[in-house]
């Protein structure tokens, strides 16, 4: 989970979508880096944008309630 502004958050699989390898957060560049093969994801979609993987990461659900932050799913994307 990144936080990316006062009261917002998002959230991913850690998993990249070219061969499952962990990413890792790249704040300074405003991406997610999959080591493995170069490959980097924007934060704030994850959608890829360098790098041999073409389909975004799998976006976690978050929800605030009561001032606490609940994953509540996995976002399907078509």
């Amino acid at each position: 989970m990144l936080r990316t502004g006062a009261q917002q958050y998002v959230a991913y699989n850690q998993k990249c979508t070219h061969l499952r390898c962990a990413v890792v957060p790249d704040l300074q560049r405003g991406r997610l880096h999959c080591p493995c093969h170069n490959g980097a994801f924007e934060v704030a979609t994850g959608v890829p944008v360098a790098g041999p993987p073409r389909r975004p990461l799998e976006r976690v659900l978050l929800e605030i309630r009561d001032g606490d932050l609940y994953a509540t799913g996995m976002e399907v994307r078509a």
